[in-house]
């Protein structure tokens, strides 16, 4: 086992490894994803995470990364050895899934996630770590000059732990700097961080930024496509005891395909 000092939020993302670990488990998996398994071995667990971890948040955590994924490896196809940025990367594997010798791809999260990463993996020309909050106004300096248009942008389980006011100088500054770039990520269902929301508090994570989809217009993005979590994949739903009156478009979270205008 490393040494992995985590704290708060970043702690949630031993739990999203945990859930791509155990799809291993399966025959018919989500995500084929050997990689999470043995990066799984080697971390810490904390045992107030452990208690909450359960079979609707593994599910819905493989659905994200599933629709996500299929997302990135079309974008992939469609370009020439594009840039990948991935925001609040922690330990996602999807590199090495998807875009290992089709891109540059650079893994962005603050200092202590980008810490504990270099102890699971390594860095070379086409896929390096950059630490930073993706909230400051200048990081974007630190990525390589590319044409936005074959540029990509992934957030995964990393923008609901944002404040609001920092989720919209994001959206800001990339407009800004990226015009016509593309942006996959996943937003959370509000009425879901309000019913979580002590647990949540309680993990020292706290959840704080969900929007409706009519409003993400405000954000200055062209959303291209929607796709909610609890209408995908109904028969593993199912398998878990989450019946079809239980999933709806307003009760789940969703990813986002959109482009940045």
């Amino acid at each position: 086992m490393i040494n992995a000092k985590l704290s708060g939020a970043a702690r949630t993302l031993v739990l999203t490894l945990q859930a791509r670990a155990d799809e291993q488990k399966r025959d018919k998996r989500l995500v084929k994803d050997t990689w999470s398994a043995n990066w799984y071995k080697l971390l810490p667990k904390y045992e107030d995470y452990e208690k909450w971890y359960n079979p609707a948040f593994q599910l819905a955590t493989l659905i994200r990364t599933r629709l996500i994924d299929d997302a990135v490896k079309e974008f992939i196809e469609a370009h020439d050895k594009p840039l990948v940025v991935e925001l609040g990367a922690g330990f996602s594997t999807r590199y090495y899934r998807l875009g290992e010798g089709k891109t540059e791809w650079v893994e962005v999260d603050l200092g202590e996630a980008i810490a504990v990463r270099r102890k699971l993996d390594v860095e070379h020309a086409d896929h390096w770590f950059l630490e930073t909050d993706i909230t400051a106004e200048n990081w974007y300096d630190r990525l390589p000059e590319y044409d936005p248009k074959n540029t990509l942008f992934i957030a995964e389980g990393a923008l609901m732990f944002i404040e609001p006011e920092g989720i919209g100088d994001m959206f800001q500054d990339m407009r800004q700097r990226y015009s016509g770039a593309s942006f996959v990520f996943d937003v959370v269902n509000q009425g879901y961080i309000d019913s979580i929301a002590e647990t949540f508090q309680n993990l020292d994570a706290a959840m704080k930024w969900g929007v409706e989809e009519q409003d993400l217009a405000d954000y200055g993005v062209k959303v291209l496509h929607t796709t909610h979590l609890l209408l995908e994949y109904p028969e593993r739903w199912v398998e878990i005891g989450v019946d079809g009156s239980k999933r709806s478009r307003d009760r789940s979270g969703y990813v986002v395909e959109a482009i940045i205008k």
